[in-house]
């Protein structure tokens, strides 16, 4: 699944999408990035009502399908977020290009409607009843009669909401059918890592994301239906870690999933020899079964996670303030809408958004997978050897993970940007490298360099963009 997150260095505006499209749905083989699926994001996006329409009719005349050679999904505003209206309107507009679609060669270009932040069993039945309702409204006004369904995917970014997802679908699963007779056998959910990692950290995020796969899979077979997960993920190790130079791990600690985005920074900012490498990889472990294993710690993997998630915000308080202020100048390289409520909150902390807050970690010079992660392993070792040993058996890659955010992590300008209380997550990280016995890879000077001089002045998106390019991604 082709994505349009901001992550990539590269800019792209809403006029580009169409043709952006059209070359992610071409095959590896001419070229193209060879998905099977577009994802046309509204959530804070100033992206055109009509573009599903247009992809549809652009893809028309290279001779490609919607529906059948690709899908077109719809990653609708959430209308707690942003206002009723543009949730509206997506939905209308999704519904509208299947209109499209049925005309050109008798497919329907949308199968799915993605709801972000999904909150709770409710928010997925609401929506499925308003798609309902439009898409009977579309059929008699437009005259034509719709062959499939179009499925709401829930879309659940928090780590409350992953430890707890076989019981949020099953609560999900009986309300369709009981409240407005909608009736599925198989369900697509997607799990997100970035405003999970952005609430709990790091290591609580991976591990909860962890679980849920297990718990999908065992709840899909205790109930007799089919259910595909989608994961989000991008190339920092804090989004996930999808990257090429990581694929090998990645296939191994996620297994499970169904479908993978495909960020814009692994499009954009990745060797094209390395995104075919990562392209096939993705491609031959799809839908392998989890290891439930896992599930048979679930309590003492629980009380890991509850302690990560306490450690990273005991950290994430020293930087906050400092990290808020330098997203503000952070280069959008996707339009977006100007929407007060898309800023996220952690308690009384105000943070910007995942992609905005790795990219400000990174510029002070502190990985963001580090944050917390120092304290969390001084409190497991002083307890039994089996919490940590626990940790890295569910959890493999963490040391590879830590591994590459030492490459950028620079004390200097962390002390630069924290004062007095770098000191704390110097010592944290001093922990780190000591506990997991991390072979550090000292940043290359041009990092070094251009980190330094990023300063809260009018140059900062200039070393910000040259800093991730060489990372391979911004955020």
């Amino acid at each position: 699944m082709a994505t349009q997150h901001p992550d990539s260095t590269v800019k792209i505006t809403t006029k580009e999408e169409v043709s952006e499209a059209l070359n992610v749905i071409t095959p590896l083989i001419d070229g193209g990035f060879g998905c099977d699926e577009i994802m046309v994001d509204y959530e804070g996006k100033l992206t055109a009502y009509h573009q599903p329409e247009w992809i549809v009719q652009e893809a028309y005349k290279k001779g490609f399908v919607a529906g059948k050679d690709f899908l077109i999904t719809v990653r609708a505003p959430n209308d707690i977020l942003e206002s009723e209206s543009r949730h509206l309107m997506t939905l209308m507009a999704a519904i509208l290009a299947n209109l499209k679609s049925s005309k050109l060669y008798d497919e329907e270009a949308v199968h799915y409607i993605v709801l972000p932040m999904t909150e709770n069993p409710r928010d997925i039945v609401n929506v499925q009843r308003k798609i309902n309702k439009l898409k009977r409204f579309a059929e008699e006004e437009a005259g034509y009669k719709s062959k499939r369904e179009i499925h709401v995917i829930p879309l659940f970014e928090l780590v409350k909401k992953h430890v707890k997802i076989d019981y949020l679908l099953e609560a999900a699963s009986v309300g369709l059918v009981k409240d407005i007779g909608h009736f599925t056998e198989a369900f697509r959910v997607f799990l997100g890592k970035s405003d999970a990692s952005l609430h709990s950290g790091h290591v609580a995020s991976t591990l909860s994301l962890k679980l849920a796969l297990a718990k999908l899979h065992y709840w899909a077979s205790e109930n007799y239906v089919k259910v595909y997960p989608i994961i989000g993920m991008g190339k920092p190790p804090f989004r996930g870690h999808l990257a090429p130079h990581n694929i090998e791990n990645w296939v191994k600690e996620f297994k499970g999933y169904s479908t993978v985005t495909i960020q814009s920074a692994l499009r954009y900012n990745t060797p094209r020899s390395d995104y075919v490498k990562t392209y096939v990889k993705l491609k031959e472990h799809s839908r392998q079964e989890p290891s439930e294993d896992i599930l048979e710690h679930y309590t003492k993997i629980m009380a890991l996670i509850r302690k990560a998630e306490e450690a990273y915000l005991e950290r994430l308080s020293i930087v906050a303030k400092t990290v808020w202020r330098i997203s503000q100048q952070i280069p959008q390289t996707r339009d977006r809408v100007t929407v007060r409520e898309y800023k996220r909150k952690q308690g009384e902390i105000v943070l910007p958004r995942a992609i905005k807050f790795v990219a400000s970690m990174y510029s002070i010079g502190y990985p963001p997978a580090l944050l917390g992660l120092g304290l969390l392993l001084e409190r497991i070792s002083k307890g039994s050897a089996e919490e940590l040993e626990l940790l890295l058996k569910t959890y493999p890659s963490l040391i590879g993970d830590i591994a590459f955010e030492m490459k950028y992590y620079v004390s200097s300008n962390l002390r630069k940007w924290a004062g007095k209380k770098a000191e704390k997550l110097i010592s944290d990280v001093e922990k780190v490298v000591d506990i997991l016995s991390i072979d550090c890879e000292e940043p290359d000077e041009k990092y070094l360099n251009i980190v330094s001089k990023i300063t809260l002045d009018s140059k900062l998106p200039m070393y910000v963009i040259e800093a991730a390019n060489i990372r391979g991604f911004l955020g």
